[in-house]
């Protein structure tokens, strides 16, 4: 018997740590969502110490960043992005199976396919959070292109709760259009503003070097003549020596072909002439028993 109680108390006490790891999870989603501390706490009645607290405890379950602090707010980490979706999708649909509308039976049915991005549904006349995310999903199927790139500017905007990053896929989809032409130039500033606005996620710029390069027609990543395709797109304001290319001649004693790509005539252009190290005039090139090189970009785009 005291071995059984033993269990059962264990068990009691699993079962306690597991509720407040699922509190863990609406924290979590709340300042997904709302990219701030203080936003977060008010959205879930919580003072600002509170959601702190609660953020610490989500590095220590997780092991590691969740979040990084910048001037433009809380930034998701890759590993947080990647459960930004289903951990939405988990809260909503606990929402509806705690509180189900007059008109709604309860169904065993699948987590909904388009999770609405907001915390909450608006009192506005119009369509709600889930209508919203439906559409923005329904667009970026769309065939025509034009219709895709304008679900993108959608789905990307910088209105807290109502928007998302692309996924690489989706972000590789919209910056080929973008390079193709196909649309308007009001367009383009749409997109470019919105990006500026919140800041690029590492995913959605791996799509846009998957497209740069398809578009470039350049070997995809990991078939060209480089082993470490490094983008050194420095700002023309940037003070300083680019130090880093020590750290690319290091990579390349070691036997590997690196290729930095960046500005003509920019910074790092002049570091390598300056370091007398190899400036390749084209992609060709590259091919060269040069381990290390730079490619100005108005070489190849």
């Amino acid at each position: 018997m005291d071995g059984a109680a033993a269990n059962v108390e264990d068990s009691a006490v699993d079962i306690v740590q597991d509720l407040d790891r699922l509190k863990l999870l609406i924290v979590f989603d709340a300042l997904l969502v709302e990219g701030n501390l203080g936003r977060a706490a008010e959205k879930l009645g919580k003072t600002p110490s509170a959601i702190s607290r609660n953020l610490r405890q989500l590095r220590e379950h997780y092991g590691q960043e969740v979040f990084y602090r910048t001037g433009k707010g809380m930034i998701p980490t890759p590993f947080a992005e990647s459960l930004r979706l289903r951990i939405r999708a988990l809260v909503s649909e606990a929402n509806a199976l705690l509180y189900p509308g007059p008109d709604k039976a309860a169904s065993p049915g699948p987590l909904l396919h388009h999770p609405p991005l907001a915390l909450n549904q608006w009192s506005e006349a119009g369509p709600d959070s889930t209508e919203l995310a439906r559409r923005l999903a329904v667009s970026a199927r769309d065939a025509d292109p034009v219709q895709r790139f304008a679900g993108y500017i959608a789905m990307i905007g910088n209105a807290a709760g109502q928007t998302r990053p692309m996924s690489q896929s989706e972000a590789e989809d919209a910056f080929g259009i973008l390079l193709s032409g196909a649309i308007a130039d009001a367009q383009v500033g749409a997109f470019l503003i919105a990006l500026r606005s919140r800041g690029l996620m590492s995913q959605e710029l791996a799509g846009f070097s998957r497209a740069a390069r398809q578009h470039s027609q350049l070997p995809a990543i990991g078939n060209g003549p480089a082993d470490l395709d490094w983008p050194a797109y420095l700002s023309p304001r940037a003070q300083g020596i680019p130090l880093f290319i020590h750290a690319a001649r290091l990579v390349a004693s070691a036997g590997y072909k690196v290729v930095l790509h960046g500005y003509d005539g920019g910074i790092v252009h002049q570091a390598f002439d300056h370091a007398n190290l190899h400036v390749a005039p084209s992609t060709r090139a590259l091919s060269s028993t040069n381990n290390v090189a730079f490619l100005p970009i108005g070489y190849f785009a």
